[in-house]
């Protein structure tokens, strides 16, 4: 991810520095002009193309395993079960697609008492897309066959198969990190509970655009939320007997990981930053299962 377009926070300043940067941060509205991503505190970053396109997708430009119709049948087969396929394209070129061969259009030609000797006795038509076709645009086909063919609409190559568990495993990488963000913020709610009063968010501030003062802790931002827990009469009250700094400091990397989420940082999440959230989420989860039996962090 692009480290350098990260706003960094000291939580060390005064409050009010502290909450202008973290809540302009969190908050800074998005608007899309003439291809161009803006908010009030970052600078602009060109797009080309914010469209999400199967083309793009690395399974739509994977070397293919294909096979020639004249190919004896059990070579697709021993094929299939090698690299675990449910299904083959048929090829005559990079250009010229035959059909495609799946186990169901083999079991079909069984089950119907059909002689299947080549490949050619048991294809099946091909379900092709250009690479330029949005992806929600391809996914009720790849629902439907399973697959699809992807072409590339300039030279008419086929540069790749995107299948149903491709398509499941890039909607895993697309949706995990906002699910994440989602238990980490909810798990903080319901550790804060009914502990706090409105009282105790007052030296937090208005909220970022004039916003007025929190009424409950679903008006918090997430950088609120670190403030509010580093408070030591706040911190007495949610009677937590684990390192404040410890907490505070891990729920900071998740706000900034949270900022370039929601902002739509064009970098790709990596490995250690999607580890953080996946720790936070069970250190959370680990709290809220010991809190209520009364053992290692009630208060006394």
């Amino acid at each position: 991810m692009n480290k350098s377009r990260r706003l960094e926070v000291v939580l060390e300043g005064t409050p009010s520095a502290v909450q202008q940067a973290e809540e302009q941060s969190e908050a800074a509205p998005i608007s899309v002009e003439s291809g161009v991503l803006q908010t009030s505190d970052v600078a602009e970053i060109s797009v080309e193309d914010p469209t999400f396109r199967i083309g793009s997708l690395p399974a739509a430009n994977r070397k293919l395993v294909a096979v020639n119709q004249h190919d004896p049948l059990n070579k697709a087969i021993t094929l299939m079960l090698e690299y675990d396929f449910s299904q083959l394209p048929v090829m005559q070129s990079e250009r010229e697609v035959k059909g495609v061969i799946t186990w169901k259009s083999i079991g079909a030609k069984h089950v119907l008492g059909q002689q299947c000797q080549t490949v050619g006795d048991c294809r099946e038509d091909a379900r092709i897309v250009d690479s330029n076709r949005t992806l929600f645009d391809a996914i009720p086909t790849i629902v439907e066959s399973g697959y699809v063919l992807v072409r590339d609409q300039r030279d008419k190559r086929i540069t790749g198969i995107v299948t149903a568990s491709d398509l499941s495993l890039q909607f895993q990488v697309l949706a995990e990190p906002f699910l994440l963000l989602r238990e980490i913020e909810l798990q903080i709610r319901r550790l804060v509970g009914d502990k706090l009063s409105v009282g105790d968010f007052q030296s937090l501030g208005t909220g970022y655009g004039g916003k007025g003062l929190p009424q409950s802790v679903g008006d918090l931002t997430f950088g609120q939320y670190v403030r509010l827990f580093q408070a030591p009469d706040v911190w007495l009250k949610l009677g937590l007997r684990i390192d404040c700094g410890t907490l505070t400091s891990l729920l900071d990397q998740v706000r900034r990981i949270r900022n370039d989420v929601m902002h739509f940082d064009q970098d790709p999440m990596t490995t250690e930053e999607l580890t953080t959230l996946k720790r936070a989420v069970r250190f959370m989860q680990e709290l809220h299962e010991l809190l209520p039996r009364g053992k290692t962090f009630a208060a006394s």
